[in-house]
């Protein structure tokens, strides 16, 4: 509102002036107050400028650390949680299967981060650090992707199947829990540890719809048939019932590379 007033100041100068004093004197007014108002546009301007200048460029950014796995479930959730995340957080992925970086990791790299994402099988490795520091626990937020959870004070017998978590005792206190269903925080909760629900999304990049469906004729499944450890899980019976009571065809989806993406579904559309 400021602006338009001080750009026809110098006119409403020019009319009020004239019958007081001479045109070469109202000349030099008008010119010494153009030149004030573009000095103030150009500080204006400036300070916009050099506040925006600061907000990209000299806040800092928050660093993550990512350790878990590069492949499947948790590596797409957590390269898609870098992709789109990378414009407020510096993020680094760190492969839970590269024993080298790992250990690089857990010896001193953990330090220079804000926090550290990563599921249960982080508090159950005994290879890098057997007993991780407060610090390192206070950075910490575990994410639990499946409803077959253990605790205790030892990992030894503890787990159901291949797909079971383990919260070893001496850690129950330590990191923030999540959890990507609402069963699995009130499971977590009954072990009297809090648990923040934050349920999981899907890339569009990658899970952009292939065609509209009319129909459903053939029912998908990932994993194996018939693998008994992933019936807690996946409810391998729940989806052969289903497709049985709808007369759907059965399609099992394995043995792929996550690479693939949604053309890991291209047997069932």
């Amino acid at each position: 509102m400021i602006f338009p007033v001080l750009l026809i100041l110098p006119f409403f100068l020019d009319f009020f002036l004239l019958p007081f004093i001479n045109q070469e004197m109202i000349n030099i007014i008008i010119f010494t107050t153009i030149i004030i108002i573009l000095c103030i546009l150009l500080g204006y301007l400036a300070i916009k400028l050099n506040i925006k200048y600061k907000s990209e460029t000299y806040i800092k950014k928050k660093k993550i650390a990512i350790w878990a796995e590069g492949k499947w479930a948790f590596g797409r959730i957590y390269f898609s949680i870098k992709k789109y995340l990378s414009h407020k957080y510096d993020i680094d992925f760190y492969d839970w299967q590269d024993d080298n970086l790992s250990k690089k990791f857990f010896e001193k790299k953990w330090k220079k981060y804000d926090i550290i994402l990563s599921t249960p099988a982080l508090l159950e490795q005994t290879k890098f650090n057997d007993n991780l520091p407060n610090d390192f626990l206070n950075k910490l937020v575990i994410t639990i992707h499946t409803p077959e959870i253990t605790k205790g004070s030892t990992a030894q017998g503890s787990r159901i199947t291949h797909f079971s978590e383990y919260i070893p005792q001496k850690y129950i206190n330590g990191p923030i829990f999540t959890g990507i269903s609402k069963d699995i925080c009130n499971i977590i909760k009954n072990f009297n540890i809090n648990c923040i629900f934050t349920p999981t999304g899907f890339d569009p990049d990658y899970f952009n719809p292939i065609k509209i469906v009319e129909q459903i004729k053939i029912g998908g499944f990932i994993g194996m048939k018939g693998r008994a450890q992933t019936e807690y899980v996946k409810r391998e019976n729940m989806f052969s019932q289903i497709c049985e009571k709808a007369h759907l065809k059965t399609e099992y989806i394995y043995d792929k590379e996550f690479t693939e993406y949604k053309n890991l579904y291209k047997n069932i559309l």
